[in-house]
């Protein structure tokens, strides 16, 4: 029976790993819990010796369970929010002066110059002129000048969204 306690124990381990990693409505932490208490039932039967009380046991694995559900959660909330320190997010809402090349307007924006084009065909880019970035189109950054209605705000500095 000991062999079988510590395969419940590993399996509750996988099931709570897989709660962090996958985080869902708790189904893994609930069999992660179950296979626990399983575990820890028949390895505490097979140790006449130590003594372990159920009153002890059982809060233990449900503060376990609990962490696992949060920080499952927690993971998955921050994997499901754009980054803003990398990808689009870093470009979108930064200011830059525009610079005519023979290969068209372009701007220096996150170290690197990048192509321009305007979001709407009537606003002009001159050399100099200031702009704001508003969307990614491929490669060529879609801008607008700062003060420019769009119909949306602009994101504040270092709220990218």
């Amino acid at each position: 029976m000991t062999v079988l306690g510590i395969v419940f124990v590993v399996l509750a381990a996988g099931f709570f790993l897989a709660e962090l990693e996958m985080p869902g409505i708790g189904i893994a932490a609930a069999a992660g819990t179950l296979s626990l208490l399983l575990g820890v039932m028949f390895l505490i039967d097979d140790l006449p010796s130590v003594r372990v009380r159920l009153a002890i046991v059982i809060p233990a694995v449900v503060v376990l369970t609990i962490a696992a559900v949060l920080v499952g959660r927690v993971t998955r909330r921050r994997s499901t929010q754009p980054s803003s320190t990398t990808g689009p997010a870093l470009l979108i809402g930064e200011l830059a002066s525009v610079r005519a090349s023979s290969d068209g307007p372009q701007v220096f924006v996150v170290g690197a110059w990048w192509s321009i084009r305007p979001q709407h065909p009537d606003n002009e880019l001159t050399n100099g002129s200031v702009v704001q970035v508003v969307a990614i189109d491929g490669l060529t950054l879609v801008v607008e000048p700062p003060n420019a209605p769009t119909g949306t705000e602009f994101p504040e500095q270092g709220d990218h969204q």
